[in-house]
């Protein structure tokens, strides 16, 4: 279902359930029940933009997971992830949207493959976490999951989770560049910024069609006007967020 501009934009992002239906596709087609993993191994670092060179220049385990909890929503939207630190013990917690349908088995193994992968540049080479949690029941080829998660991985779960020992949190690698993450993170704030920006016209558009709604028919002149700016600006501003008044008063 993806257009032909949105393949030849590289730029371009594309929903969540089609990122997923990709993978599942291919993996069907190829017979590689493992696609996922075998993709993390094959995905090229820094792939993801400011995400990605977050995570290979972070001073620390710890802090490249924090840059990844944070910054993810730059790369991948809806999702989120969050990490907490109890008793010892790291926990890296993805939640997939209610939105996402299509099959996602191949999504969420290299989800989850693709972070162990980067992690090792700080645990080691060798590193396996203490423990992997997935919500997709068990695939073939159980030596294939166990070389990339380790042993510790567990199948059937409520939800999708990475656990790590602070002892490897700790750790650091030497080929790292502080200041290039600094540049990076501060620019990445400025793109989270510039998203919660654009997030907000469009929760305001939909707030005031539903304001019109109460009185009559809600047109694009009426909603500008009751958010004292001319038409012709608030269709640009919507547009910077990906959208049109005309999609956001459907949606509504």
């Amino acid at each position: 279902g993806l257009s032909r501009e949105d393949l030849n934009d590289g730029d371009q992002q594309i929903s969540l359930n089609a990122a997923a239906t990709v993978l599942d596709y291919a993996s069907n087609k190829s017979g590689d029940g493992c696609l996922g993993l075998h993709w993390a191994e094959a995905f090229p670092p820094g792939a993801t933009g400011v995400l990605g060179y977050l995570m290979l220049n972070a001073k620390s385990a710890r802090a490249a997971i924090k840059a990844l909890a944070r910054y993810v929503s730059l790369h991948i939207e809806p999702i989120e992830i969050t990490f907490e630190e109890r008793d010892g013990v790291g926990d890296l917690v993805w939640r997939y949207p209610a939105t996402l349908t299509a099959p996602r088995t191949q999504y969420i193994s290299f989800s989850m493959a693709v972070t162990i992968i980067r992690l090792r540049k700080y645990a080691g080479a060798s590193w396996m976490p203490m423990g992997v949690e997935l919500e997709h029941r068990e695939l073939p080829d159980r030596d294939e999951w166990v070389r990339v998660f380790g042993p510790n991985v567990k199948f059937d779960c409520p939800g999708n989770a990475l656990h790590i020992r602070e002892s490897v949190l700790n750790r650091s690698s030497g080929d790292v560049d502080l200041k290039l993450f600094g540049l990076i993170r501060e620019l990445g704030d400025r793109m989270l910024a510039e998203r919660k920006a654009t997030t907000d016209i469009v929760q305001v558009t939909r707030k005031t069609i539903v304001d019109l709604f109460e009185c009559g028919e809600a047109t694009l002149e009426d909603a500008a006007a009751a958010m004292k700016m001319a038409p012709r600006t608030l269709q640009g501003q919507l547009g910077n967020a990906g959208t049109n008044f005309e999609a956001v008063l459907h949606e509504t």
